[in-house]
Parts: C-alpha cells; structure tokens; sequence
C-alpha cells in the first residue's frame, strides 16, 4: 500500500495590500485545509478555509488538515474468482477527508495519511472481494468487466454509512492491474503458446507429423497441466489426410445380393434320400481264356 503525501497549506506569493493587513489580524489557511482549534488541550472543532481567527487566551491552533483529493494504491492478493483460483488486484482509490463533516473529528485530526489509506483499503476490499467472485481468473486476467465492478463497488462504498460517518468521501476506484501468482502466470504463457502450436498444427498436411507433433507439444509441459487433453484431440480431428494418401472406394451399381449358401449335409441311412436314385454299379467282365489255356474250375478246353 502506497498513500501519496498531502500537500501542506502554502501562502502566495503575490500579496496584495488587503491580503497583508487581513494576515496581520487573522491566521490563513489555503482553500484545501482547515485547522483544528483546541480549547484547553481538547479538539473543539476547525475553522478556515481562508482567514480565520482564535482567542489567544484560552484556544491555540491544532493540526492543520488538508481535505482535498487523496489518493492511494493498494495491492489486494487474496481474492478468489469463480473457477476458483487465487488471484491478485492492483487497485487505485480517490477519496477526501473533512473533519467537519464527523462527530469523532477529535479523534481523526491526529492519524496520518496512511492510516487514512487503511481505512479506505479495509472497506475497498470487503466491497470487492464478492465482485471479483463472480468472474473468471481469465476474465480478471483480461480485464473484462472492470467498468461494471468499478461502478458497483463506488456505488457501495458511498451508501454504506461506515465511511461517511468517519467524513471520509470516496470518489473514485480504478481497478489496475490483475496479479497472479508466479507459478500461475506461467503457465497461462506457456498454456497460451501450446494452443498456437496446435492452431498451426491443424492445417498440416501429414497427419501422421501432426499426431506426433502433438504429442510433443503435451509433453513440454511441467508442473499443473492447463492445456486440457480435449485440444489435442481437437486439433487431430481437423488435420485432414491429403487426398493422396486416402485408399480408392470402388462403387459397384444395380448388383444383386448374393444369396447365402448353405454347405451340403452328409447323407445318413436314417434320413429319407430326396434327389436323384443313385447309379447301379457297373458288371464286371468275365474273363477270356485265350487258345491252349483251360479254365480253372473244369479244365475244359475252349476252341473255336
């Protein structure tokens, strides 16, 4: 957290007449601070801008207090969004301070700057911690709706009364710069430069180099995966094969289906034969007993 220093009351350089005897009755004070008087070592209230005057017997001049524009930078890393995941905000805030404005001026003429800024800080972050909850780490990281939770959060800060009751007024709130862990910012880079590896994998020509480039790309990463296994598919998927290296499809028109065939069934004796009667076996010749042989059974002699 960072408070800028309030500028302290300066009289001009240029001063007429009238300026110089007013300055010699009066005390003065610039149009941005008041002075606190004291009545016995106790606050009784505070008076200025400009000339202003007190009873040197019984008051004496206490702090001077600017209530012009303050401003301050406060660094929050402890909010969560939505996913969930831990992230970091770098806020800026405008606010003023009139001590005229509280019953408990007394007790805030005496704190300092930064405990002013502590004061904003404390209630900027309870107003924007559920605001933050609603939105991404990569929305926060983008910067996206930032106007709106401005807006809401100013909105909230001026209508709750805890503030105001301590006259403090807050003009303005500008959301900065998101802040990510180390490990985290790392590997939305590394994340981001794998997708654009896969972007040009996908209008590769050799499908086979892409599966594999893919491959390599998943394996560089360490640590937490953020690139999700999904794109790596994706990225397959639109690779196309080049016409070349797909296989002919042969089309074959008004063809009949081919009926199934059954294999033949052996024929049992036990079934009854439906086709064909089968063949009679053929007789066999009788032998021809050649001249000067006889047969065997008769020994008679054949001539002719």
């Amino acid at each position: 957290m960072s408070c800028h220093p309030t500028p302290k009351s300066v009289e001009p350089t240029d001063r007429p007449f009238t300026f110089r005897v007013k300055r010699f009755f009066s005390q003065w004070v610039d149009d941005r601070h008041v002075c606190a008087i004291l009545h016995e070592g106790i606050y009784r209230e505070c008076r200025g801008p400009l000339f202003f005057s007190y009873n040197y017997f019984s008051e004496r001049m206490g702090p001077i207090i600017y209530i012009g524009y303050r401003f301050g930078n406060y660094t929050f890393d402890n909010f969560s969004s939505c996913d969930p995941m831990k992230i970091g905000l770098t806020v800026g805030a405008s606010f003023t301070f009139d001590p005229r404005k509280t019953a408990i001026a007394g007790v805030l003429v005496g704190l300092t700057d930064d405990v002013f800024c502590s004061l904003v800080k404390g209630e900027i972050a309870r107003w924007l911690r559920p605001q933050i909850a609603q939105y991404t780490a990569q929305e926060i990281r983008q910067s996206l709706g930032f106007n709106r939770i401005e807006t809401d959060v100013l909105a909230l800060l001026q209508g709750n009364p805890d503030l105001p009751q301590l006259g403090i007024n807050v003009s303005k709130v500008e959301l900065q710069d998101p802040l990510l862990p180390t490990e985290i910012e790392d590997g939305f880079v590394q994340a981001a430069r794998r997708r654009l590896d896969i972007a040009a994998v996908q209008g590769w020509q050799d499908p086979e180099f892409a599966r594999h480039l893919a491959v390599i790309i998943a394996e560089k990463s360490s640590g937490e995966q953020y690139l999700n296994a999904a794109d790596i598919f994706t990225a397959l998927r639109q690779t196309r094969t080049p016409a070349a290296l797909q296989p002919p499809t042969i089309e074959v028109i008004n063809q009949a289906p081919t009926p199934p065939t059954e294999p033949p069934r052996p024929y049992t004796s036990s079934q009854s034969y439906s086709g064909p009667p089968p063949l009679e076996p053929r007789p066999e010749p009788k032998p021809v007993a050649k001249h000067g042989s006889s047969d065997n059974d008769g020994g008679n002699y054949i001539s002719n």
